[in-house]
């Protein structure tokens, strides 16, 4: 699953939060993989909502881009662990 988590006004004012709560308790599953787009200077600080998102088992990357790369590359690594069992 690939996320772009997008701060600022007129956002969710914890998306994060929220999406970290959804999750939890989550032991397996899709891999997911998250963009988030803003700045400390937002209504919601970038730093916490990375910081929420890593700590639910979300790979956060830098930008948007990052995280497809990240997504196509998950996507190799699983379906090359699952063609050697």
């Amino acid at each position: 699953i690939l996320l772009d988590v997008v701060l600022g006004y007129g956002g969710h004012p914890d998306p994060a939060g929220h999406l970290a709560g959804v999750l939890a308790g989550r032991s397996n599953g899709p891999i997911i993989v998250a963009s988030v787009t803003g700045t400390e200077s937002d209504p919601q600080p970038r730093a916490a909502h990375v910081r929420k998102l890593s700590e639910a088992g979300v790979i956060v990357a830098d930008s948007n881009v990052g995280a497809t790369e990240a997504a196509i590359a998950a996507l190799g690594a699983r379906q090359s662990a699952e063609q050697s069992r």
